[in-house]
Parts: C-alpha cells; sequence; structure tokens
C-alpha cells in the first residue's frame, strides 16, 4: 500500500512540476514584446483612437498599439516608425486600423496588417521586416495589398467615393 501511495504522489509532483514548467515557458512567450508604431511627425490636426476609445490629438512619441486606429484630417498627414524600423506616411483625410502587430519570437518574423479606410498612404519596409515569413498588407474595403519580405516600398490609395 505503501508504495500506491508513493507512486500516486510522485505522480503528482511530476505533473504539477511539468505545469509550472510549461507555464514559465509560454510566459515568457506571452510577455515577449509585441511591435509597436511610434507617432514621429505630424502636420496639421490628427486624431487617434487607443483601443476603441474615443478619438483625442495625437502627439509625437504617442506609442500605437495593434488595434488603434489613427485618422488625418484636411491639409494633415502623420509618420509613424515600427519598432523594427519601417515607416508609415498617411496623407490628408486618411484613417486606418494597425488591425495586427506581431512577431513570432522563435522566427522573428514579423506580421503587419493596417486596415485603410480612405486616405492614402506609403510604407516603407526595414530588412528587420524582410524576413521569411514574414509579411505587411494593407487591406481596403474592396483590395488588399501585401509585401512579402520582398519590396521595401508599398504605396496605397482609397476613395471610398470611386471605390
Amino acid at each position: 500500500m505503501y508504495a500506491t501511495q508513493f507512486s500516486l504522489a510522485s505522480r503528482r509532483i511530476f505533473w504539477i512540476s511539468l505545469c509550472l514548467f510549461c507555464a514559465l515557458v509560454f510566459a515568457s512567450e506571452l510577455n515577449a514584446q509585441q511591435p509597436t508604431a511610434e507617432i514621429i511627425t505630424i502636420k496639421g490636426t490628427v486624431l487617434v483612437s487607443f483601443q476603441g476609445k474615443p478619438p483625442m490629438a495625437a502627439t509625437v512619441g504617442a506609442i500605437l498599439q495593434a488595434g488603434d486606429v489613427i485618422e488625418t484630417l484636411a491639409v494633415s498627414s502623420v509618420g509613424l516608425r515600427f519598432s523594427d524600423g519601417s515607416e508609415l506616411r498617411l496623407g490628408q483625410n486618411s484613417k486606418v486600423d494597425l488591425a495586427t502587430l506581431t512577431q513570432v519570437p522563435a522566427t522573428k518574423a514579423r506580421e503587419s496588417r493596417v486596415k485603410l479606410w480612405y486616405g492614402s498612404l506609403r510604407a516603407w519596409i526595414a530588412p528587420e521586416h524582410q524576413t521569411a515569413g514574414s509579411s505587411f498588407e494593407v487591406d481596403t474595403p474592396n483590395a488588399l495589398a501585401g509585401v512579402k519580405f520582398s519590396q521595401p516600398v508599398i504605396e496605397v490609395s482609397y476613395d471610398p467615393r470611386t471605390k
């Protein structure tokens, strides 16, 4: 009977240890810093909506994350620099949602997806964003433009009146 109890106790300790080990390994992956974008230039009136909150005036140095929305008004523009060095410039009367900003820790491959609701943008893709498995996509209501680690520049515009 003592051997059976020892066996059960050993199994419990083994499983608890395994669960703790897995939790530590996955916690470091989950806590790995996800890509962000920083506002580096502002001309005119630019609004930003952080995580679905009401829009507010954007400021140089503000850090944007996946899910944030940025909008330029007439005679306005904004420049963003992603944490990998890529840059995104929005022209006047433009609105984008930074839909996806992720990085796979093991391969360093990045995935960026921006939803262009209207207006124009120009992106310069940094070498760090051009590794195998990386992608940079601009999604509009009727088209999808993408860069798969080969072209350093992409320019997209969308006019909802003419589609």
